[in-house]
């Protein structure tokens, strides 16, 4: 049984996970520890589950955050992923 494609968009709201994921976490079986927290496991997991970056939205709260994420996602797979400056606040 074939479904049609359904287009959809993943939002991802995020504030300083731009850093090295071993600043952020304690686990000890990261596989790149140096590497961006959200490139190691948020977007690796959706790069695992072939979700592609054309599907994905970056939510950061400000310019600043917009140039830390740009910075930290440059030569990976996802440096050209969406991200769109918003507010701080999950509700604002």
């Amino acid at each position: 049984l074939q479904s049609p494609r359904v287009p959809y968009t993943i939002v991802i709201p995020t504030l300083g996970r731009w850093r090295p994921a071993k600043d952020i976490t304690k686990e000890r079986n990261l596989v790149n520890p140096t590497k961006a927290f959200i490139l190691e496991k948020t977007l690796g997991f959706l790069s695992r589950h072939g979700v592609p970056v054309g599907s994905v939205r970056l939510f950061v709260a400000d310019a600043d955050e917009e140039a830390k994420y740009t910075e930290a996602l440059r030569g990976s797979a996802w440096a050209h992923v969406g991200i769109v400056v918003g507010v701080p606040g999950i509700m604002a």
